[in-house]
Order: structure tokens, then C-alpha cells, then sequence
């Protein structure tokens, strides 16, 4: 039996290749979560070109997951494209796979028209509707509640059920006995007035920046808050489904640094994040382009965490076998966008068969 567990992913490449190499009874019960990667040049001619690929991504590697939520949380919710909202044009893009449409009370007005008029026309086959709030919206009921009504009141009853998704984003500092017991009193209120299915709480240990964790050249170990409110959640309330989300190895709020191509090798460092019981075990080189060992330096991160007592070993998981490999300096060349394909399976794999 796997875990209630949903992966939020930033529709990256090595993310789609993750959930490709997962196995298959692990991928025939997955739902992740996907939004897409902010981008500082993101415009309409930007995302009419990306959304095509994306959806060609999710066809090939997402074939055998039962259903996908999609959000544009980091793109403009007021982008209009061919004269149609942006988050319109990529639910038409998607309206041919099992797509769950994500809305919110802190979107533009078009952007939740867009679900309610995608579903009136039947481009919306989903009779469930996910509502995604974060931290200031779920601190109380009573005052998200009329914003709820006003923003929302014509979306919600085309819908058959509620997917309630509570993200606390980055809660590195958050106190997690507040966090849960906000979440629960949100909960158990909105349920009396919304037909709830599931109820996500997600969030991040890691923050934008890495360098805010561990310096260059040095290993760290750290507490996961976001399952610390999790499992404050399960204590105080069983009367719902209830689900953990996170953000893998990525920050909820990462995203490319803003330099030229030729000088990214002097900022970039190698990392790796491995997730063991309630912890992130991360370590970390030195840049590129200066330290001795350059690119090699993944292969002798890899040994580190292979001769930890926690690592699950080549047979847990393809992400597993990579690390393995790796330590033997092994394989093709590992680069900063190839390590996140093996970082990102070993994650999901554990949480969802593994971690409890």
C-alpha cells in the first residue's frame, strides 16, 4: 500500500524523467502536482511556445498516472494570450488528459472564469476541483470565507468535489503546532460549507538559496517541518483523506538565476538532497569551475552519501542505483540538470513507499 503522498514539480525536464523511471505500481497511483517553473521572460509567445512541450512531456511519462493537478501560480494570473487568459489557454492545451484545474482567491478574476467557463463548455471533464490556498488565507476561516463566496461562488457548484490544498510553502521557521492547528480549525470549517474529498498539506524545508543551509564543501542535516505539521495534522484530526505534499529536492520558491550562461559554472556548486525518516541529509562542493575536482565532485558526493547507514542502496530505487553507480565513478559525466532525474526518484520513491 503506498503513502497519501503528492509530489509538487516545476514541469523541468529532469522532473518528467523522475516520474518516467518510477515503477509502475508507484506510478499507477501517483497524482502530482504540477505548476509551472517561474521565468523571468515568461510572456504569452513564451508560454504558446512551452505548453505544447509540456503537454507532450505529460503524455509520454505521465501515461499510466490516474490524474495531474496543473497550476500557474508563478506565472502573471492576468497574462492574456491570443486574447484569452493565460490559465484558459493551458486547461484548452491540457483539456485532452486527466487534467484537475487549480483555483485560488488571490488569482485574477479571468483566471477562475476560465475554469468556470472550460467546464459550462464540458473542455473540463474533472468533477474535482482543487482550491489551493497558502498561509495568510487558512490563518482563519471566517475572514477567507467571504473571500471564498465572492471569488469562488460560481466555480465551486460545477464541481462534484473539493481537493483543499494548504501549502505552507517554505515553513523552514514556521511553528508547526500553529501551522496544524490552524490548518485544522480551517478544515473542519470549510468542510461544513464545501463537499471535501482530500485535504493536502504541503510545503518545503528548503529555501531559495542553499548557501541560507551550508556554506561550499560541507554536508548538512535538515528537519523537515513541513511532516513535522504534517503529522500534527494526523494527531489532532482522522475525519479526512488526508495528504502530504512537498517540493522534492526545490525549493517552492526557486527559481534560475539571473546571470550570463559563461559565468554560471563560477556560481554553481553541486548538490545533493537525500531524504531519510524526518530529515533532508544535504551536501554540498565547491563552484564548478574552481574546485580541483569540477564536475567529479558529484561522483565523490555520491560516495559520501553511499557509505551513509541511511542510504537505501541500488535496489530501492533507480535514483538509488545512480548514487551507487556514481560512487564508483561510473557512467556518463553528472551536471547540474542531470542529477535531478536520479534526485527526484530516489525522493518519491521513499515517500511514497518508504517514509511513514
Amino acid at each position: 500500500m503506498m503513502n497519501n503522498y503528492i509530489p509538487f514539480l516545476k514541469t523541468k525536464t529532469g522532473e518528467f524523467g523522475a516520474i518516467k523511471t518510477l515503477e509502475m505500481t508507484i506510478k499507477e497511483e501517483l497524482t502530482p502536482f504540477l505548476e509551472l517553473q517561474f521565468n523571468k521572460e515568461a510572456d504569452s509567445d513564451w508560454l504558446k511556445d512551452k505548453m505544447p512541450k509540456i503537454k507532450r512531456k505529460i503524455e509520454i511519462n505521465l501515461n499510466k498516472t490516474p490524474f495531474f493537478y496543473f497550476d500557474n501560480y508563478n506565472i502573471d494570473s492576468d497574462m492574456v494570450i491570443d486574447g484569452i487568459n493565460n490559465y484558459q489557454y493551458i486547461l484548452e492545451t491540457l483539456k485532452d488528459l486527466p487534467v484537475i484545474p487549480v483555483v485560488s482567491t488571490d488569482r485574477h478574476p479571468d483566471h477562475n472564469q476560465s475554469v468556470f467557463n472550460l467546464k459550462s463548455s464540458g473542455d473540463i471533464e474533472s468533477d474535482v476541483l482543487a482550491i489551493r490556498l497558502t498561509s495568510e488565507h487558512f490563518q482563519n476561516y471566517h475572514l477567507t470565507q467571504l473571500d471564498l463566496i465572492n471569488e469562488l461562488g460560481t466555480v465551486i457548484p460545477q464541481f462534484d468535489q473539493i481537493d483543499l490544498i494548504l501549502d505552507c510553502r517554505v515553513c523552514l521557521n514556521t511553528d508547526t503546532a500553529e501551522a496544524a492547528n490552524n490548518i485544522i480549525d480551517f478544515t473542519v470549517n470549510f468542510a461544513k460549507d464545501y463537499n471535501v474529498r482530500r485535504v493536502i498539506v504541503a510545503g518545503s524545508s528548503i529555501p531559495p538559496s542553499i548557501a541560507d543551509l551550508l556554506p561550499p564543501i560541507s554536508t548538512t542535516t535538515v528537519e523537515r517541518q513541513e511532516l513535522a505539521i504534517y503529522r500534527n495534522v494526523q494527531l489532532l484530526s482522522s475525519d479526512f483523506d488526508l495528504y502530504l505534499g512537498d517540493y522534492g529536492s526545490v525549493s517552492p520558491d526557486f527559481s534560475e538565476i539571473d546571470i550570463i550562461p559563461e559565468a554560471m559554472r563560477n556560481v554553481t556548486a553541486p548538490k545533493i538532497i537525500y531524504a531519510y525518516d524526518d530529515n533532508h541529509f544535504i551536501l554540498r562542493g565547491g563552484a564548478l569551475a574552481t574546485h580541483p575536482r569540477g564536475d567529479d565532485q558529484y561522483y565523490d558526493l555520491s560516495g559520501y552519501l553511499e557509505a551513509q547507514p541511511f542510504f537505501r542502496g541500488p535496489g530501492y530505487s533507480e535514483g538509488g542505483k545512480f548514487f551507487k553507480e556514481k560512487s564508483k565513478s561510473l557512467g556518463p559525466k553528472v551536471t547540474p540538470a542531470s542529477i535531478v532525474k536520479p534526485t527526484l526518484n530516489s525522493h518519491i520513491t521513499y515517500m511514497m513507499k518508504g517514509w511513514s
